[in-house]
């Protein structure tokens, strides 16, 4: 991949060049919104197009049953019928969703109310894991017309170290998380200081236009936002029962501290994404997934 000198290089020198020719500034640029160094506007809310709705948490084995007895309840199904279901780990960082016409990006929001968000896509534009167009292969496949991408903004710890140490140098406090660096830089007015911090973003969710024309699973959802150009989450398994998914968490919990991003559990979804739609809620939490926190035995009433 392209190194981080040669990037800023090259992007300087797009810079300079959109300056004297406007006439050559494609829509999909990354300095598009920064043309001259100049500051963007005060972020707007904006209204998402699908809500950005958080996880509800289990804290032990039996709470986790208890949402996959739940999954079958609702589906009518045999208590002992598999249900496929696919691990992620979960990044502690920020939401973000990013919208995207015909291919090109063209509105990125943070989470705000999961309703209504804070528009934020002059400084998404520049975290180079978020593609500006979408690296499809043409012409043997389509853009679609519209599709929306949730994930997480991150900052990663090396970068977060680095960004502390400076700080300290200008007199400054020290953030205390990458997650509060990641949300105060998602806030800056200034494109290029998010550009300096080095953000990255996982991407973990696919909304469609024609929703029936796309992958038919989370799995596969993950395998295409990888395909056209995203990162997703390197640690990620296809399970068939509980006794995978615990394993997957077991594997998280231990190596957790030597992941380069930091990271507050695992989530659990329900592959099969027909099955997502007809689970699907208008409430705060979708009950077709879930995260899980910790897989202690639960704790007996009246056990000191």
């Amino acid at each position: 991949s392209l190194g981080d000198v040669a990037y800023d290089r090259l992007y300087q020198e797009l810079i300079q060049l959109e300056t004297a020719h406007p006439d050559l500034v494609t829509i999909d640029s990354p300095g598009r919104v920064v043309g001259g160094g100049a500051m963007v506007a005060r972020s707007s809310k904006v209204k998402h197009f699908m809500p950005m709705l958080s996880l509800d948490a289990v804290h032990d084995r039996d709470e986790l049953r208890s949402w996959h007895q739940l999954l079958s309840r609702r589906l009518e199904l045999p208590s002992q019928q598999q249900l496929d279901l696919v691990c992620e780990e979960k990044i502690d960082g920020v939401a973000v969703a990013l919208s995207y016409e015909h291919g090109v990006l063209v509105r990125a929001a943070t989470r705000g109310d999961g309703r209504w968000g804070e528009e934020i896509t002059a400084n998404v534009r520049m975290i180079k894991s978020i593609p500006l167009r979408l690296k499809l292969e043409q012409p043997l496949e389509q853009p679609p017309v519209w599709c929306e991408i949730h994930g997480e903004a991150f900052i990663p710890d090396d970068s977060f170290a680095a960004i502390n140490q400076e700080r300290e140098q200008q007199g400054e406090a020290r953030f205390a998380s990458p997650r509060n660096a990641c949300a105060g830089t998602l806030r800056q007015l200034d494109p290029r200081i998010v550009a300096r911090r080095q953000l990255e973003f996982f991407a973990h969710s696919l909304h469609l236009s024609e929703p029936t024309v796309g992958p038919g699973s989370q799995w596969e959802m993950l395998s295409w936002l990888q395909s056209v150009g995203f990162w997703v989450s390197p640690n990620r398994r296809f399970c068939t029962d509980l006794a995978d998914v615990e394993s997957f968490f077991r594997r998280w919990e231990r190596d957790r501290r030597l992941l380069p991003y930091a990271t507050d559990g695992v989530m659990v979804k329900l592959d099969d994404l027909r099955l997502q739609r007809k689970l699907w809620a208008g409430r705060k939490s979708p009950v077709w997934a879930t995260v899980v926190r910790d897989l202690s035995p639960a704790k007996q009433e009246g056990a000191s």
